[in-house]
């Protein structure tokens, strides 16, 4: 779930706060998810944009090794006479 930082105008407190997009969205219609930890007030809170550090995307080579190895494990399961990959794969014949 999504992290949102949040700044009190009255007390300077950064509060992280976990939420879903929609529970996001609603407290901007005026919800009560976001209040800050220390004074209680909610009016006096607005966003503070922090960097991520989590990994976003894959390079080109890790990307197609990733994939060059899952056709790998499915042409194996064909080879082996797995059933439920040759379906999965070609669908059921009726």
């Amino acid at each position: 779930m999504p992290r949102y930082d949040f700044n009190c105008k009255l007390c300077d407190t950064i509060s992280t706060i976990i939420m879903s997009v929609n529970e996001y969205k609603e407290s901007e219609d005026g919800g009560d998810k976001i209040v800050c930890e220390k004074c209680g007030k909610k009016e006096e809170m607005f966003r503070v944009f922090s960097p991520s550090f989590g990994k976003i995307w894959k390079g080109r080579e890790e990307l197609l090794s990733g994939i060059k190895e899952d056709a790998r494990k499915i042409v194996k399961k064909i080879k082996s006479g797995n059933q439920s990959a040759i379906r999965e794969i070609y669908g059921d014949e009726n």
